[in-house]
């Protein structure tokens, strides 16, 4: 297995470093559209590139990889608790359980699959007010769940790591459920796609969708590190037996 070791205080603030630089970009490129405009050669092409709100753009890359890095991590943590004797191998599936999730997160980012239930939504609740993309509808219940599913789990890690694990939790649904809430008003009440309102928006939920998960992957690096790789097949020697 490769192994690395990298400073989780160092990793949140490049991570941070990244989601800041992407932000401002957004900015950039929203302020370049709207003063040299689209006549003006490749240069305002470019910045679309940065767009937060667009699917195929460099955010939704980087948070695509931020959420698969998460999800290795979290196969790792999987297989060290499966391959540990007492109690931690009892709490493996919950390792494993949070690296699907973070799969199918990293899938959607880049493939954008809960758009795709926009269209089931609508036909049950509407088109209207907050529920203009009412996906969330669906995805609410969900995460319900699985915040009750993982609870438990959580009161078993140290209090700074469930502490951090929540508090990470609750940035990115409130930047994935809460701006989409803001949005849907935005777009309702007739502002443009592309006016500086909808640009905000998009800045502050793409901003906190990767603050939350950036601090989810450090906790979780802070956590292996905290807790050394002990190979199954050759455990430690006690010291009386190593004179």
């Amino acid at each position: 297995m490769l192994q690395f070791t990298v400073r989780p205080s160092l990793l949140l603030k490049t991570l941070t470093a990244l989601t800041v630089t992407l932000v401002g970009l957004h900015f950039a490129g929203w302020a370049l559209r709207h003063t040299i405009g689209l006549e003006h050669g490749r240069l305002t092409v470019y910045a679309r590139w940065f767009d937060l709100s667009a699917e195929q753009a460099v955010p939704a890359w980087v948070s695509s990889a931020v959420l698969l890095l998460v999800a290795l991590a979290a196969s790792d943590m999987a297989v060290r608790a499966r391959t540990a004797p007492g109690g931690a191998r009892g709490r493996w599936g919950y390792w494993a359980l949070l690296a699907l999730v973070f799969t199918y997160l990293s899938l959607d980012e880049t493939v954008g699959v809960h758009e795709e239930l926009n269209e089931v939504s609508a036909h049950f609740v509407g088109r209207e007010g907050i529920l203009y993309y009412g996906w969330y509808v669906i995805a609410l219940p969900i995460v319900a769940v699985f915040a009750l599913v993982m609870a438990r789990w959580l009161r078993t890690l140290p209090r700074r790591t469930s502490t951090r694990m929540v508090l990470a939790g609750v940035l990115y649904v409130g930047g994935a459920i809460g701006f989409e809430l803001v949005g849907n008003a935005l777009l309702s009440a007739g502002q443009p796609a592309d006016g500086i309102l909808l640009a905000t928006e998009a800045a502050f939920e793409e901003g906190l969708e990767l603050s939350g998960v950036s601090l989810f992957l450090t906790t979780v690096v802070a956590f292996a590190q905290s807790r050394p790789i002990r190979d199954a097949a050759h455990p430690p020697v006690p010291l009386s037996a190593r004179a």
